[in-house]
């Protein structure tokens, strides 16, 4: 490809930097769920679990809660990337919010450790964790075809692809092949994309349906 043709080249819709947890609205199921999600969250003075599998949301919900409230109390600690847990929390700080993502990799000690010594200090612990943890569930997270939809074509409008056309039935049967990650979704429609503007710049005739 040439310089100039890379350099006219749109961008992937999918790709990590605006794929990436942060960079997407949390979408809930209804109004109602979210509703009863921040009630929940207050009522349990902000400590309970997120919980659902991999590629759901979990972290994504995380930093949509972030955006809603006073951080300056905040500690995040993402298992996920490697940060580790301090052994115990802040003896000194009441009131101190800890948020942990990926709860479910550290031991079960650990676990029922980090939760008794916040709850003595009066300190709030949200969590992400692919199952149950001893904390009040604040959201169970299961794969939603219409959520799953309606991100794919947020993401399409955003760039103005929608010329690309994803039909909902092709969306939802490769949502279920992933069995139900949208993450990993978002990751196959990337190479959709990618195949269908290498088709495009080499014989210069648009975006095609995608029959994959």
């Amino acid at each position: 490809m040439s310089d100039r043709m890379a350099l006219l080249r749109p961008s992937n819709p999918f790709s990590t930097r605006f794929v990436q947890p942060g960079k997407l609205d949390f979408l809930f199921p209804s109004r109602s769920a979210e509703e009863t999600f921040w009630a929940n969250l207050r009522r349990h003075d902000y400590r309970g679990a997120i919980v659902g599998p991999h590629g759901h949301g979990k972290t994504t919900l995380l930093h949509h809660v972030m955006e809603r409230i006073d951080r300056t109390h905040v500690r995040w600690i993402s298992l996920n990337s490697q940060s580790s847990l301090p052994h115990r929390p802040d003896c000194a700080q009441q009131g101190l919010l800890y948020v942990v993502d990926g709860f479910e990799q550290l031991s079960w000690w650990k676990q029922r450790r980090w939760i008794r010594n916040t709850r003595l200090r009066q300190q709030g612990l949200l969590v992400t964790a692919h199952r149950r943890v001893g904390l009040p569930t604040l959201l169970q997270l299961t794969s939603d075809k219409s959520m799953a939809w309606h991100l794919v074509q947020q993401l399409l409008q955003s760039h103005d692809a929608v010329e690309l056309r994803f039909t909902r039935d092709l969306v939802e049967q490769r949502l279920a092949q992933h069995g139900g990650n949208v993450r990993d979704l978002l990751f196959h429609l990337y190479d959709v994309w990618e195949s269908r503007n290498h088709h495009r710049g080499a014989e210069g005739t648009g975006l095609r349906p995608i029959e994959r």
